[in-house]
């Protein structure tokens, strides 16, 4: 992804008809596909995570645009640490007692020799 992200061009290569930002998508000749398409080649990197559902609230290119720019920034950040939309840290941390192989809440009576381990 370049440093400064020229949406119109990256849109114009999956639309079918010439747009502005008050377009309807559909106007414009972007379907579900192609918006999928432009999600993956503006996401922040290979492993962002891309909500489709939030496709059905956009409407018109300038929605798009907005969308885009938000997908961009997520998760990146200049620290490293993953980041959510809101841009908060990921919360990675793993539940007290899960990283020894138990469930989380198990009774010491469950890790003994011969007790079943409730699920």
């Amino acid at each position: 992804m370049t440093a400064q992200l020229d949406l119109d061009s990256t849109i114009a290569k999956y639309a079918t008809a010439s747009f502005d930002d008050d377009t309807p998508l559909l106007d414009a000749g972007l379907e579900s596909l192609s918006l999928l398409r432009l999600a993956v080649d503006v996401a922040a990197d290979d492993d962002a995570e891309i909500d489709a559902t939030r496709l059905v609230e956009l409407h018109t290119v300038g929605e798009l645009k907005v969308w885009l720019r938000e997908l961009a920034a997520a998760g990146s950040s200049d620290d490293g640490v993953a980041r959510d939309r809101a841009g908060n840290a990921a919360d990675h941390r793993v539940p007290e007692g899960a990283a020894r192989g138990r469930q989380p809440g198990a009774d010491q009576a469950d890790l003994q020799p011969g007790h079943a381990v409730r699920p």
